[in-house]
């Protein structure tokens, strides 16, 4: 095991001159000095960790200072949305989940990031990265790679010019565990630039870049298969130019990038199939002395001596032009042969515009309004002496827009500032848009340097508390420009949408839990990236609950071996438990929790895991629910124990390897341990909500059970008995059956080899289990996928007049759909997939 000292920092605008922005890299390490050169990256080894889950734990101690008005409950909210931002993307296997509070100095021998507050140096906003590693190993059919054991990410003790419910605070908080998961700095402008260049927000914070990079360190199945790459090399006097930044554009938007090997090679990967802009430019200089340029980690031999950065060049576009990816394909020879420069002085630039009269990073420029939006920049290398630099040029890469002429002056409220005047068209279209700033000298692309949009910011004009129909209560929120697509955060948690007054615009939402008389934070998010904190700052609405005392905590079990699971019974007084916002944490990455049960508002049941290796300590165990927290210092206890114990395991999976899900009906896998060598299938019990069930099989720590079709859906305590041995129970949640095709018909005719659909037709899906019998599905809970597509229903699912148990969707099938004898069909409500149903497509 190795311990590294290597943070990498998030920094404020004095870093300005640091850097643009960078490639998607990685900390890299090289088996020798000579090629070929294969990057071996740091990260998390998930096939090792329980639920392929990397778990974060918060110092409880948290920051000794804090902004006027918040508190550590907001803090957290917004560190658990920032973790979950980097979760749910479709080309990533990685989750990453909150694992409570820790106390100082306990043990933690599982692979984790923990989360404190400390001095960092002046003028830096965070520092994060690996800082523990084991040895290179390589799983067998994949790539070698570098375990990372422990990440820290280290905010400042002193909060209070950071209020949590900023953009600042809750990007670099994104940006931060992109550093522990392993990313480096990029220049494409994404969430993982830094802040001088970063074109994300609140509402929009992950780039093409940064999905693509977190993709190439934790690939789900369809990533090597849905998007292409771009590979080459970069060259100057025939010899192989290092840490060159080689980034790919689209018109449309899309920037992704990387960074070139020690001989000048590199691999773009994670592009969707299209035409892309490359170019190649050097890094811009660091102004920190222990990091490469653009403040990158250098790549390090076996023995741990760096590599240096090739010298500088002049930034270079293709000249093969424009390059076409495929989808699954690599597209390569996209070499450039670059020529030697001096240090970059164009560079680092920051885009501004004001839709009200805070500035907004990066310009959003609203082309609705009859006064076009001005774009003000300020960056190294545009002004000079109160003047645009001579010669200095700004343009914009695509088509549909163009720089007014004479449009580039000094900023005519600050002339340290540049000024760019637009002209649009009715082809300006929306999205992203990248920057082209060049002299005679040098040349600075800046992806996505600003993003049109057509509609002015969402605005909150007011926020009044009450009670709904059924005494709940129910916050109103009044204002402006807020769609149906609007989410609204109570500090960083999402509040559930009860009502939506077309007329008005107003917003009635459940307030998350919270104590008496706590202040929060409600910031409004639009789908285009802008929010309510574009206007000024966010909303504030102040719980008037009757004080209901302090909370407090009872556990069913404050002890467990090592190398079981159990489920723990938590009940809570003054407390309110809400489900999909409540997370339970043990204080360590030995014990974690594999699933949460909201019984009741102050009953919930977690399946916690104590690690084979865990020591034996005491830890905190912290709830949270929505905005209110409760701790138990000392309140769980992790045993070692000298012989095996006997347990089960919650990690139930279907018989069948092509459901991904255990319902009614199926048969069902449940791990077992350590059972009395005596035990077989006919001689243990297995009951389901104290129901007794079969038992089919029982061998290789494996139990085989049939679910009966008439069981209800949902959580069930399961409870198993071999002899006398005692067996914690756990819990498993059974979903509800899900839709089977019966059918696709086109005009009626059943589609087959002997009458194939063919492109533009519309086509019939009729399914099982698509909702309640005789009731219209909204188009909302269901997603219909063909060739691996997504498509847009033509309406809601319709009950059939003949069987109410069976629906019918229609959907036009697209003009660019390939002829095939077997295109797979899949229908999915609420997240719950049908198997393929497979028609003919023919031309």
């Amino acid at each position: 095991m190795r311990t590294f000292h290597r943070l990498l920092t998030a920094a404020v605008c004095v870093a300005a001159l640091c850097s643009s922005a960078s490639a998607s890299y990685y900390f890299v390490h090289f088996s020798g000095r000579t090629g070929p050169f294969t990057p071996i990256f740091e990260k998390f080894d998930l096939a090792s960790l329980p639920n392929q889950t990397v778990y974060y734990f918060v110092s409880a101690s948290g920051p000794a200072n804090m902004a006027e008005g918040d508190s550590f409950p907001a803090i957290l909210s917004e560190l658990q949305l920032a973790a979950q931002t980097w979760n749910g993307i479709g080309t990533s296997s990685l989750q990453l989940a909150f694992g409570g509070l820790f106390a100082p100095n306990t043990p933690q021998t599982t692979p984790h990031i923990e989360v404190t507050f400390d001095e960092v140096p002046p003028g830096l906003l965070a520092l994060a990265g690996p800082t523990s590693l084991a040895n290179p190993v390589t799983p067998q059919g994949g790539n070698t790679f570098v375990p990372i054991l422990r990440s820290l990410v280290v905010f400042p003790n002193d909060l209070s010019a950071q209020p949590s419910s900023s953009s600042g605070f809750f990007l670099t908080a994104v940006h931060e565990f992109g550093h522990t998961l392993g990313l480096q700095h990029t220049l494409t402008s994404s969430v993982m630039s830094t802040d001088v260049t970063r074109a994300s927000t609140k509402a929009s914070p992950l780039g093409a870049d940064d999905i693509a990079g977190i993709s190439v360190l934790y690939p789900s199945p369809s990533f090597s298969t849905g998007y292409g790459s771009i590979s080459g090399q970069v060259t100057m006097s025939g010899n192989g130019v290092a840490l060159a930044s080689v980034v790919a554009l689209t018109g449309s938007g899309q920037a992704l990038s990387a960074l070139t090997n020690p001989d000048g090679t590199y691999q773009i990967n994670g592009l969707a199939a299209g035409n892309y802009y490359v170019y190649v430019h050097t890094l811009p200089p660091s102004v920190q002395s222990d990091l490469g340029p653009s403040e990158v980690v250098l790549p390090v031999d076996a023995d741990g001596n760096s590599f240096p950065a090739g010298a500088p060049f002049s930034t270079q576009f293709y000249p093969g032009g424009a390059v076409a990816v495929a989808a699954g394909a690599n597209s390569t020879g996209v070499n450039f042969s670059v020529t030697p420069h001096a240090a970059p002085a164009l560079y680092g630039v920051t885009t501004y515009s004001f839709p009200g009269d805070v500035a907004v990073k990066p310009a959003y420029m609203d082309i609705s309004q009859q006064t076009p939006p001005l774009l003000v920049a300020w960056g190294t290398g545009l002004i000079a002496n109160q003047q645009p630099v001579a010669g200095l040029n700004v343009s914009v890469l695509g088509e549909g827009l163009s720089v007014a002429p004479g449009g580039v002056l000094p900023y005519s409220a600050d002339a340290d500032f540049l000024q760019v005047s637009f002209m649009f068209t009715p082809f300006s279209g929306s999205g992203p848009r990248h920057l082209i700033f060049s002299t005679p000298n040098d040349v600075y692309v800046l992806p996505s340097g600003m993003v049109l949009v057509h509609a002015l910011p969402p605005a909150i004009t007011s926020v009044t508390g009450g009670t709904g129909a059924n005494g709940d209560r129910v916050v109103t929120i009044n204002g402006s420009n807020l769609s149906g697509a609007t989410r609204i955060l109570f500090d960083g948690v999402p509040a559930t949408i009860l009502s939506a007054d077309a007329a008005t615009g107003a917003r009635g939402a459940a307030p998350p839990p919270a104590p008496a008389n706590y202040q929060t934070e409600i910031v409004a998010l639009n789908a285009d990236g802008q929010s309510s904190l574009f206007l000024g700052p966010p909303a504030s609405y102040t719980y008037n609950w009757v004080p209901a005392g302090t909370p407090a905590l009872t556990l069913s079990s404050t002890s467990q071996p090592a190398g079981t699971e159990a489920m723990v019974e938590i009940t809570a007084s003054n407390m309110t438990f809400a489900d999909g916002q409540t997370s339970v944490g043990f204080g360590s990455s030995d014990i974690v929790v594999q699933g949460i049960w909201v019984v009741s508002p102050t009953l919930v049941r977690a399946n916690v895991l104590v690690a084979p290796g865990a020591q034996a300590s005491d830890t905190l165990v912290s709830v949270f629910s929505g905005l209110e927290t409760a701790s138990l210092a000392a309140g769980f206890h992790a045993q070692t124990s000298s012989s095996p114990v006997a347990g089960i395991g919650s990690g139930v999976v279907n018989a069948d390897p092509a459901q991904s899900t255990v319902f009614p009906g199926s048969t069902a896998i449940l791990p077992v341990y350590n059972l009395p060598a005596s035990a077989t299938a006919a001689s243990v019990t297995l009951k389901l909500n104290g129901v007794s069930v079969p038992v089919t099989a029982l061998a290789a720590n494996n139990l085989t059970f049939q679910i009966p079709a008439s069981f209800a859906p949902g959580p069930a305590i399961v409870q198993l008995q071999a002899g006398s041995v005692p067996i914690a129970p756990v819990f498993v949640v059974i979903q509800p059956v899900p839709p089977v095709i019966q059918g696709v018909l086109d005009n009626g005719q059943a589609v087959d080899g002997s009458n194939p659909a063919h492109p533009g037709d519309t086509l019939t899906i009729a399914a099982l289990n698509l909702g309640d019998a005789g009731a219209t599905v909204s188009t909302s809970r269901l997603q219909l996928l063909i060739a691996g597509t997504a498509y847009n229903l033509v309406g809601p699912a319709q009950p059939s007049a003949n069987n109410p148990q069976l629906h019918t969707v229609q959907v036009i099938l697209s003009p660019k759909i390939a002829a095939a004898d077997k295109v797979p069909v899949v229908i999915s409500i609420d997240g719950r997939a049908s198997l393929p149903f497979y028609i003919a497509v023919a031309q």
